[in-house]
């Protein structure tokens, strides 16, 4: 049975927005390019970033928002300590935890003002 009260892209985006989530928090490197810029706290804002968006996406999807907050905030601290014990090019960092914190918030926030699901789908062409 398809939902037709979300857009059709919209599971595709909430996946995507996980691997990227889980991209930047694992992959060796991939925070390098937000420390190389001269922002200060760049870092943290991207950490925020993809929090807020996966929150946003999957809480949109009409999954129990305390529940999908509940897995990020733990996936939040886990990464950290992964981070710390076997990514030896990537550095725990309790900054980062709370930056991922503010994120989820932020995001559960966005999903209560502007669910997703909300958002008009494409319109096709009369057929």
């Amino acid at each position: 049975m398809v939902d037709r009260s979300r857009p059709p892209w919209w599971p595709l985006a909430a996946w995507a927005a996980l691997g990227l989530q889980l991209a930047v928090l694992y992959w060796p490197s991939a925070l390098a390019a937000a420390s190389r810029l001269d922002l200060p706290l760049a870092d943290k804002a991207v950490h925020a970033a993809v929090f807020a968006l996966v929150m946003w996406l999957w809480a949109g999807r009409g999954r129990r928002i305390w529940l999908v907050a509940a897995l990020l905030a733990a996936n939040a601290g886990l990464s950290e300590v992964v981070q710390a014990l076997w990514l030896p090019q990537r550095s725990g960092d309790l900054w980062d935890v709370i930056a991922d914190l503010a994120g989820i918030g932020l995001g559960a926030w966005l999903a209560a003002q502007w669910p997703p699901a909300s958002l008009p789908p494409r319109s096709r062409p009369p057929g």
